[in-house]
Order: C-alpha cells, then structure tokens, then sequence
C-alpha cells in the first residue's frame, strides 16, 4: 500500500515540476515570439504566464502517464503500485483534463488574455526574400488609424535597385509572413525553426480533446482513445531485464503514438482515410465520435500493449516458479 501511494505522491510531483518549470519557460518561449528587434526590452508579463499556464498544464497531462510509467520503470513494486497508475490515468484524463479545460474557458471570458504584437522598430535592417528593409521610424501599433510608414528598400537580386517606399503595416507583409511563428524576421534567423510542430503538434491534440468535451461524453471517449494508448505503455515497463532498454522503447512509443495522432490529419492522408471508412459502420460511428478510424487504431494499439505485458507477467511468473521448484 506504501509502495502504491509513493507513485500517486510521485504523480503530482511530476505535475507540479511539469506546470511550474514547463509555463516559466514557454512563457519565456510567448515572450520572444513577439520580440522586436531594437524595441525596449520586455519582461515575461502576466499574460504571457497565464497563456503559458493553460497550454502547459493541458499539454502536461498528455505526457504524465509516460512520465509515471518511466518512473514504474525504474521502481517496480507489484500489483498495488499497478493499481494506483490506473487511479492516476483516471485523475488526469476524467477530472484534470476537464476541469482544466472549463477553468481555462471561464478564465478566458473574463480577462482578456490577448498578447498585443508589438511594432516593427526603426534603424534595423531586415531582409526578406530578396529585399532588404530599413524603416526611418518605428510602425504604428494601431493598424486601423495608422500611416504608412517610410523606409528604404534594397533589391538584392542582380538588377536590382535601391528606393524609397511607403510601407504598409498589414499582416500579409513579407517580413511578418516570413518570420512566422515569430514577430521578428531576425529571432527567426536567430532561432531557426525545426519544424518539429509539423510532426508532433500539442496544440492540435489538446484541441481536440477540448472540443471532444464540447460535443458529448461520447465523442470524449473516442479522444481517450488516445490516453489509453499513452497509458498502457505501462504494460511494458519491465519488458527487459535492462531497465535502460525498456525506458528507450517507453519514449519511443510515446513519441511514435503522438506523431501518428498529429500526421494523421496531415492533406496527403485524407483520401486514403476517406476509402476506409466511407462505409456504413464508420458513417454511424460518426455521429457518436470524431475520427472513428483513428481511435480504433489507437485503442486496438492500446489493448494489444496491455496483452502482450499480461502475457509476458505471466510467462514471467511460470518460469520464475518453476526455477524455485
């Protein structure tokens, strides 16, 4: 009983570690990607800790049942310490991830929460394909009322030439377009992005359990799909002997079930998903969950995790008896 309720104590350790270290750094994260170059310098104010706040402690939740299963992986102590992860696994994904949610909504209508972009400074150069841009002052924050703004344009390219010109501040000016996600073409040049969000998207799967939650208590169990996959990695935490290999295949799987959740609704896809469930079972399903496809996939993925950790518990136990007869 010990043993099981030090994992539960374990658990909202790594919550809290997850909300406190995760929303300083990704508010910290909010605060450069609105970073002006040569502007005044900005401390990570109250907006962006409460925007980070929210997204951390949604995304935390998908990644704490892995991180507990990690921890099992390292102290294993039987089948109580099993029976509170599976308490665990309920916390999050029936009472956290809600209330969490209409916490975040309620918060949302009463503050304003919105991160005011800021404008682009004077006295910098910044480039943007092909064109260099020097602007003799800062742009006007009031998009609606403002004027244009007077620079200097540099054409790169082999004829090119030098010239004055009006600028206007609109959202589909090369330089914002070309810096995004960032505010600053020179951060982006700074902090080049990997594109790791076009494989593992948080965003989109918290989205989705949050909208899931919108819709009806049958279309949240359809997204739970995916937290019993994340959750039943535990089946296979004392798969090897070697602890290190066996934490190597517990982050690959999380990995692995992640990405297919974000890749699948990926264009390229969308035929091939709409040829296997354009038939009557899956047109049903649809009235009652999101994706049908992709939560049996996830939920058979799931099962056949937790089978084959239960078989290899009992083959386990059958040699280790037979070694002490």
């Amino acid at each position: 009983m010990k043993k099981g309720l030090k994992l539960l104590l374990i658990y909202f350790v790594f919550l809290l570690v997850f909300l406190i270290v995760g929303t300083l750094l990704y508010g910290l994260y909010l605060n450069i990607l609105n970073f002006v170059a040569g502007g005044e310098s900005s401390k990570v104010s109250g907006i962006f800790i409460a925007n980070a706040f929210f997204f951390i402690s949604s995304a935390s939740l998908v990644l704490l049942c892995p991180a507990l299963a990690y921890y099992r992986t390292r102290h294993p102590y039987g089948f109580v310490q099993t029976l509170f992860y599976i308490l665990a696994c309920l916390l999050t994904w029936l009472l956290f991830f809600p209330v969490i949610k209409f916490t975040k909504e309620k918060v949302y209508q009463k503050y304003d929460l919105t991160v005011e972009s800021k404008a682009l400074s004077k006295n910098v150069f910044r480039s943007a394909n092909g064109h260099i841009y020097y602007f003799l002052r800062d742009f006007y924050n009031d998009r609606e009322n403002a004027e244009d703004t007077p620079g200097i344009v540099i054409d790169t390219s082999e004829d090119g030439q030098v010239e004055t010109a009006s600028i206007t501040d609109s959202a589909d000016f090369e330089l914002y377009t070309e810096a995004a996600p960032y505010r600053e073409i020179l951060i982006k040049e700074s902090f080049p992005s990997k594109g790791v969000s076009r494989f593992l998207n948080f965003k989109l799967i918290i989205r989705r359990g949050e909208l899931a939650l919108d819709k009806g208590w049958t279309f949240y169990l359809g997204f739970l799909s995916l937290a019993f996959l994340l959750c039943s990695f535990y089946a296979l935490t004392n798969f090897y002997k070697w602890k290190l290999i066996s934490v190597a295949m517990l982050v690959v799987n999380t990995a692995a079930a992640l990405i297919f959740n974000t890749v699948y609704f990926y264009p390229v896809f969308a035929r091939i998903i709409f040829n296997l469930t354009n038939n009557k079972m899956f047109i049903f399903l649809n009235h009652y969950v999101d994706e049908p496809l992709l939560c049996f996939i996830n939920f058979l993925t799931g099962l056949v995790f937790i089978v084959i950790g239960i078989v290899h518990y009992a083959v386990s136990k059958g040699k280790n008896k037979r070694g002490r007869a």
